[in-house]
C-alpha cells in the first residue's frame, strides 16, 4: 500500500481492539493435504428453478417472462432509451437454456394488458403473473403517494399506456419474483417503502427487486445478475452487487422480501437463491438497499488533474493454479473445507459455497470470498474512520495490498421492515455493513471504473470482517496513449498533459453527440444535470488495458416524473 492509503498510526492504536476482531483465521485444510485439482474444461451453469411437481399449463413452462421498452407510446410522452432491450436479453438469455421462456415482449409489443389481473395470465401463458420470474425493463417513477408507474410501449383498451402499482393484482397466479429494472420502483427512504407500494397488489410474492434512486440507461443489468448469482449469492446479494460493481456507485439498488414474520421475510431475503413456486404471506416485508456514505470521510475527493505524462497501462493477469486457490484458502478466514476439485464456469469462473461461506476466483486471478453472515443484533454502526482504521489493518493482514492503493469510499448496507398487519409498524433503518473500498493507483490515479481495479473489505457493526473483494491487477508496463515524440531510450514513450483536451471538454463533447440523438428521435429532454460527485479523471480497465479517461453521469429530466441517468466514459488523447 503507497503512503497514500497508509491508515494514520494514531487512527491504528486507537482502533487496536477493533482490529484484534478481524479474526484472521488459520487454513481449512492442513496445507500438507492434496493440492486443490482446477479442472479447466467448462462445467454448466445453475440452474435458479427450485424443482416443482407442477406440469405446465400452455406454452413455457411458466416460468420466465420478460418485458422491454425504449420505444414508448407516443400517448405517454416518454422519450426513448437505449439499452433496455440488451437489459432484459441478458436475464432471460442466462435462464432461457434451461427452460423455454414464456415471453418476451419488447416496444409496442408491450401493452398495458400484462399488468392488469386477470389479463396478466393470458390463456395461461402470456402476462407478468403467468410466469413465476418476470423481468421488466424501461421507465419507471413514483408519486407522492407511493405509486409507482411505468410507460409502456403501446395503449390497450380505454386503459392507455401505463402501468401503475395501484391498478395491479399479481401472485394471485404464478409471480413469485419481479424484477423492475427502472428508476424508483423500490422506494425506500423520504417516507416511502415497499409496503406502502406495493402491498396493496401482492397476493403471494416472494421477492421483489429494484432501485430506490433514478437508475442508470445500461444494457448489462440483466447478465450481471446472474454473473454475481454464480459466484453463490443470494438473489438480493447478486441484484445490488450487480448495480453497484458493475454500472454506478451513484445509484441505490434495493430488494424487498415477504413472509409469515420478520425472520421469515429476513431468512429470504438474505439467502434465497432458487426460484421457488409456493406464494408466502405478506405478513412482513423486509428490504434491504445500497447507498454511499454521505459523510465527507466516505468519499475520495474526485481527481480532476491530468498525470504529467499521458500513458496507458499494460497489466498482467495472474495465473489461476491449484497452488494459488490452496493459498488462498490457507490466507482468508475461510471456515470451509478447501474443495478437492473446482471446474470452471462458462464465464471463467472458479466458484464454491454459498452465501456467507464462498469464495470465487476469475481466470484473471481476482477474487471475491465471503466468511460470515453480520451480526445484527448491534444496531448501532462503527463510526467511518473506525471501520477504515479496521478495513486498514485487514487489508495488510491479508496480503490485499499487492498493488499501488488509494482510499475510494464507504459503502454502507442498509435494512428495514414492516408489516401492515393491525395497526402496521414500520421499522427504523438501520445500517447491517461498512464496505471500505480502495482503488488501484495506475500512473498516479486511480482506477474510476465501477468494480475493477478495487479491493473491498465488508465489516459488521462489531467490526468482524465478513467479506473481501479484490479486483487489482499488476502493471506489466506503461506506454504511450498519444505520443508527440520520441522518448529517450529506456523511457516509455509519452506526451505532455498540456497536449490532452481538457477532460470538461471531452465529456462535453461526448454529451453533445447523446443530445443529438434525442434529436433524430423527436424527442428533447426537459433538461439535465450533471450528477454531483461523479466527475472523475482517471483509468478504465478494458480487459488488460488500463486507458486514461474522464467520467461523469448526467441526469435527464423526460418529463411526467420519468428520470435517467446517462454514464458519459471518454478517453483522454493528445
Amino acid at each position: 500500500m503507497s503512503s497514500s492509503t497508509q491508515v494514520n498510526e494514531s487512527v491504528l492504536k486507537q482502533y487496536r481492539d477493533a482490529s484484534q476482531r478481524l479474526s484472521v483465521a488459520a487454513p481449512a485444510q492442513p496445507v500438507s493435504e492434496p493440492e486443490v485439482r482446477l479442472i479447466f474444461g467448462q462445467v454448466a451453469e445453475a440452474n435458479p428453478i427450485a424443482p416443482s411437481p407442477v406440469a405446465a399449463v400452455r406454452g413455457g413452462a411458466n416460468m420466465y417472462g420478460a418485458c422491454s421498452v425504449q420505444k414508448f407510446a407516443s400517448s405517454t410522452g416518454a422519450g426513448d432509451l437505449s439499452y433496455t432491450h440488451q437489459d432484459a436479453q441478458g436475464w432471460i438469455n442466462y435462464v432461457n437454456q434451461f427452460t423455454p421462456r414464456n415471453f418476451w415482449f419488447a416496444d409496442a409489443g408491450v401493452s398495458t394488458w400484462e399488468y392488469l389481473d386477470p389479463w396478466d395470465d393470458w390463456q395461461d401463458t402470456y402476462g407478468m403473473d403467468a410466469v413465476r420470474a418476470f423481468y421488466h425493463s424501461g421507465h419507471g417513477g413514483m408519486d407522492a403517494n407511493g405509486v409507482f408507474f411505468a410507460p409502456l410501449g403501446a395503449a390497450w383498451s380505454n386503459r392507455g399506456a401505463w402501468a401503475r402499482s395501484d391498478q395491479m393484482s399479481f401472485s394471485n397466479q404464478r409471480a413469485r419474483y419481479l424484477f423492475f429494472s427502472t428508476c424508483f420502483s423500490c422506494r425506500v427512504l423520504n417516507g416511502q417503502n415497499p409496503i406502502r407500494t406495493w402491498h396493496r397488489a401482492n397476493n403471494g410474492l416472494r421477492l421483489l427487486f429494484g432501485y430506490e434512486t433514478v437508475s442508470v440507461d445500461a444494457g448489462n443489468y440483466g447478465s450481471a445478475f446472474w454473473k454475481h448469482w454464480n459466484r453463490g449469492k443470494s438473489f438480493s446479494q447478486a441484484w445490488l452487487d450487480a448495480s453497484w460493481y458493475d454500472i454506478s456507485t451513484h445509484q441505490a439498488p434495493s430488494a424487498v422480501a415477504c413472509g409469515s414474520d420478520a425472520n421469515d421475510a429476513s431468512n429470504r431475503l438474505y439467502n434465497e437463491r432458487l426460484f421457488y413456486g409456493d406464494a408466502v404471506a405478506k405478513n412482513w416485508y423486509q428490504w434491504r438497499w445500497y447507498y454511499a456514505a454521505s459523510s465527507a470521510r466516505g468519499r475520495r475527493q474526485a481527481n480532476r488533474k491530468l498525470p504529467d505524462q499521458l500513458l496507458m497501462a499494460h497489466l498482467e493477469p495472474r495465473t489461476v493454479t491449484s497452488a494459488g486457490v490452496r493459498e488462498l484458502f490457507s490466507r482468508l478466514p475461510l471456515d470451509m473445507a478447501v474443495p478437492r476439485e473446482m471446474t470452471m464456469m462458462p464465464t471463467g469462473v472458479f466458484a464454491a459455497g454459498e452465501n456467507y461461506q464462498r469464495i470465487s476466483v476469475e481466470r484473471n486471478g481476482t477474487y471475491e470470498a465471503s466468511f460470515a453472515e453480520p451480526t445484527r443484533e448491534n444496531l448501532q454502526p462503527p463510526a467511518i474512520q473506525s471501520s477504515i482504521g479496521a478495513a486498514g489493518d485487514a487489508v495488510r493482514q491479508l496480503g490485499l495490498d499487492h498493488e499501488e492503493l488509494q482510499f475510494d469510499h464507504v459503502l454502507h448496507k442498509w435494512e428495514c421492515g414492516g408489516s401492515s398487519a393491525g395497526t402496521g409498524l414500520l421499522e427504523t433503518p438501520r445500517i447491517t455493513e461498512t464496505v471500505v473500498h480502495y482503488t488501484q493507483v495506475i500512473n498516479g490515479l486511480p482506477v474510476v471504473t465501477p468494480g475493477q481495479g478495487k479491493v473491498a473489505v465488508s465489516l459488521d457493526n462489531n467490526l468482524k470482517m465478513t467479506s473481501v473483494l479484490d479486483s487489482t491487477l499488476p502493471v506489466a508496463g506503461l506506454v504511450t496513449q498519444a505520443p508527440v515524440e520520441p522518448s529517450a531510450p529506456g523511457q516509455p514513450e509519452a506526451a505532455p498533459a498540456s497536449a490532452a483536451v481538457e477532460p470538461e471538454d471531452v465529456l462535453a463533447s461526448a454529451w453533445a453527440h447523446r443530445m443529438k440523438s434525442f434529436v433524430i428521435s423527436g424527442f428533447m429532454p426537459r433538461g439535465f444535470a450533471a450528477v454531483p460527485g461523479s466527475f472523475d479523471v482517471g483509468y478504465s480497465i478494458r480487459d488488460n488495458t488500463a486507458v486514461l479517461v474522464a467520467r461523469h453521469e448526467v441526469e435527464v429530466d423526460f418529463g411526467h416524473g420519468l428520470l435517467k441517468r446517462y454514464v458519459v466514459e471518454e478517453p483522454i488523447a493528445g
